[in-house]
C-alpha cells in the first residue's frame, strides 16, 4: 500500500513538473523548467495567454472525474487554441484582472474539494433512495402476495376442480 501511495505520489510530481514546465512556473518540491527564474528570484509575470491555458486546464482537470467528456473536449492542444484566440480579446478589454489565478486560487482549491463531494454525495443519495424505492416495492408486492387464512398464498392456490 505505501508503494503504491508513493508511486502515485511520484506520478503527481511528474504531472506538476511538466505542468511547471508548460507555463513557466516550478512547484515546491518538483525541478524548474529550463529558463525559468532561479529559487528566491522574483517569478516572471504569466502572460494573459499562459493564465488562460492555466485555469482551463485546472478547471477541466478539476471537472473531468464528474463530467469525463470535458477531458476529451478540451485537450491540451484544444486548450492552448481557445487561450490562443481568446487571450487578445481580454488584453483588449481589460479582463484580465478577472481571470488572473492568484485572484481565484482559494475559491479553485475549495470548488476542487466540495464539487467532487457534491456529486458524490449527490449520486449516494440518489442510490440510496433508488434502493428504498425498490425495498418498498418489494415490502408492497409481498403484502399482497401474503398468505391467505388456508395457508397457501394467493398465487399459490390449486386450481379448483368442479365435477
Amino acid at each position: 500500500m505505501a508503494t503504491e501511495k508513493n508511486a502515485h505520489a511520484e506520478r503527481l510530481l511528474q504531472e506538476a513538473a511538466a505542468i511547471d514546465g508548460e507555463f513557466g512556473t516550478a512547484s515546491s518540491g518538483a525541478p524548474a523548467a529550463p529558463g525559468a527564474a532561479a529559487p528566491g528570484a522574483e517569478p516572471q509575470a504569466l502572460t494573459t495567454e499562459q493564465e488562460l491555458k492555466a485555469l482551463l486546464f485546472i478547471v477541466t482537470k478539476m471537472l473531468s472525474p464528474m463530467l469525463p467528456s470535458l477531458g476529451q473536449i478540451y485537450t491540451k492542444p484544444n486548450i492552448a487554441e481557445i487561450a490562443a484566440a481568446t487571450a487578445p480579446v481580454i488584453d483588449k478589454y481589460g479582463w484580465q484582472n478577472y481571470i488572473k489565478l492568484a485572484a481565484w486560487e482559494k475559491e479553485l482549491v475549495c470548488a476542487s474539494v466540495l464539487l467532487p463531494l457534491a456529486v458524490a454525495t449527490w449520486q449516494g443519495v440518489k442510490h440510496d433512495i433508488g434502493a428504498l424505492k425498490k425495498l418498498k416495492a418489494d415490502h408492497e408486492r409481498d403484502q399482497a402476495n401474503e398468505t391467505k387464512p388456508g395457508g397457501a398464498a394467493a398465487g399459490d392456490a390449486e386450481p379448483r376442480i368442479d365435477s
